[in-house]
């Protein structure tokens, strides 16, 4: 199934309001030049992000598995900024562990579930909880110095990772567009969330090119560069 452009303003529900960092995206939807609205240029950049961590990491696997810490890192990232848009988060300096576990939760499918959660690793041995994945991001991403527990890293825990962030980011597509009240609830979320588009000189990143890709039939997660390192 294709994800037409279109489709994220259903004319059967009224586009969100973005009260958060309105003015940033009046002027990323305006330098876009595509005549898309404030909201479509968030839900433009923030599918944007998410690609470019995927890519980055499996670019970081394709050379060596002397970078599968920054791959995960990468795709941490990426998982972080979903669980940011799940939960509508406006706080921009605390909860990153919140934010993390929340996503997490969504791309593995796992409903309700707490920190000690946990998640089947194909071809491992070993078994990951939420809370381990939160450990092993925090070691990495805080210099090796913050860790709630004993971590053993496997490989095959960030192949895992970006299958299921892009199958989640799917999901997500899904949806926003959904012109129920689920639907709804999503699409305020991602609208109050604490997201800053970012320039190059006066141009938004990433928005023209998830844009290009949506409207030729694409979908948001199609395509990806160097997947051929982490697809299963």
């Amino acid at each position: 199934m294709s994800y037409h452009f279109s489709s994220y303003e259903p004319e059967l529900k009224p586009l969100p309001k973005l009260p958060r960092h309105l003015s940033d995206w009046q002027e990323a939807a305006t330098q876009s030049r595509i005549g898309i609205t404030p909201y479509s240029a968030k839900v433009l950049y923030t599918f944007g992000v998410m690609r470019h961590s995927i890519e980055a990491s499996g670019m970081a696997l394709s050379f060596s598995d002397k970078f599968y810490l920054c791959a995960y890192l990468q795709a941490s990232t990426a998982v972080e900024l979903l669980g940011r848009c799940l939960l509508g988060d406006q706080c921009i300096v605390n909860g990153s562990g919140d934010r993390l576990r929340r996503g997490i939760q969504y791309i593995a499918c796992l409903p309700n579930s707490n920190r000690e959660t946990s998640i089947s690793i194909p071809r491992s041995l070993l078994t990951y909880s939420i809370g381990d994945c939160e450990n092993l991001r925090n070691l990495i991403a805080h210099g090796s110095g913050v860790s709630k527990g004993h971590v053993i890293f496997d490989a095959e825990l960030i192949k895992h990772f970006l299958n299921l962030l892009s199958s989640g980011m799917e999901k997500y597509a899904r949806d926003l567009k959904d012109t129920s009240d689920n639907g709804r609830d999503a699409s305020n979320k991602l609208a109050i969330a604490a997201i800053m588009p970012m320039f190059c000189g006066k141009e938004p990143l990433f928005i023209k090119d998830v844009y290009k890709r949506l409207i030729k039939g694409g979908t948001v997660a199609s395509n990806l560069l160097y997947q051929a390192a982490w697809r299963l």
